[in-house]
This record gives structure tokens, sequence and C-alpha cells, in this order.
């Protein structure tokens, strides 16, 4: 009984996981009043399933792989306030701190960064930055999409030490 309810919540997190997937890519493709509708119609869920989900070998790698493709869409959805997306964020983070997830940990941190850019939050941009400063070689598109990241977020970082 017991595994058939760990099945059972494991398809819930896979369903929601795909549909933000899917929401994020309608969102790059030019759809966004549709996704931001159909993601606020099933919000809790889907932030349930994004940071509840880490904590599951079948559907983390799943999650981080979403997660860095998505911070644009998930920063724009609360463009208001942080406190969402960082807590998603805080547990893909912690997820990918299990060996042999370098890449996500880095790129993730990267998106943490990129988000209080967009915000412009001042402080604490370098410190991000930091932690994610063992550049990845760019090896692929990926990989120069993540430079790309980190070159905007410090860039806001200059800035910010200029106006304090």
């Amino acid at each position: 009984m017991k595994e058939t309810v760990l099945d059972s919540k494991i398809r819930f997190y896979e369903f929601y996981i795909a549909l933000f997937e899917k929401l994020n890519g309608n969102f790059l493709t030019g759809f966004s009043m549709r996704s931001f509708i159909q993601f606020f119609e099933n919000e809790q869920r889907i932030v349930q399933s994004l940071i509840d989900g880490c904590y599951y070998s079948k559907t983390v790698d799943r999650i981080l792989e979403v997660l860095v493709k998505a911070e644009l869409f998930l920063y724009f959805l609360y463009y208001q306030g942080r406190a969402v997306p960082d807590k998603i964020y805080d547990s893909a983070i912690t997820a990918a701190t299990r060996p042999g997830k370098d890449y996500f940990n880095k790129a993730l941190l990267g998106s943490k960064a990129f988000g209080e850019v967009i915000h412009a939050l001042p402080g604490g941009t370098l410190q991000r930055l930091s932690e994610v400063e063992e550049s990845l070689v760019p090896t692929s598109v990926d990989d120069i999409k993540q430079k790309g990241k980190e070159f905007i977020s410090l860039l806001w970082a200059m800035l910010e030490e200029r106006n304090v």
C-alpha cells in the first residue's frame, strides 16, 4: 500500500512538472498570457511538485532540467515578489548539491542570481556569483547560455558596487 501511494505521488509530480515545462515553452514562443493563466489555475500543485519533487530520485533530474530553462518564466510569474521562486530554487539547489549534479548546481545558482538582476535587488548578486565562480567550459549551447546569464549578473553586480 505504501508503494502505491508513493507511485501515485510521483505521477502527480511528473504531471505538473511536465505542465510547467509546457507552459514555459509556450511562454518562450510568445503565448505568455495563456501560459500565465494556466499556471495560476494550477499554481499550488505546480509549485508543490517543483519543491517536493526534489526529494525523490525519480523526479529530481527532470525538475533540475526544467528549472535551468525556466528562470525567465518563473521570475516573470512572480515579478512583484521573490519568495516563491526563491523557495523553488532553494529546494532545487539543495538537491543539486548531490554528487554528479555540479552542472545543475552552478546553473541554478546562476538562475537565482539572474532573478536578483531581474528584480533589481541591491546586494547579494556578487555573493551568488562567487558561488558560481568556477565556471563551466562552454562545450554546448546550454553552457554558453549559462555564461551569458553569469555575464549579465556580473554586470549588475558591478553597477551595484558603483552605486554604493
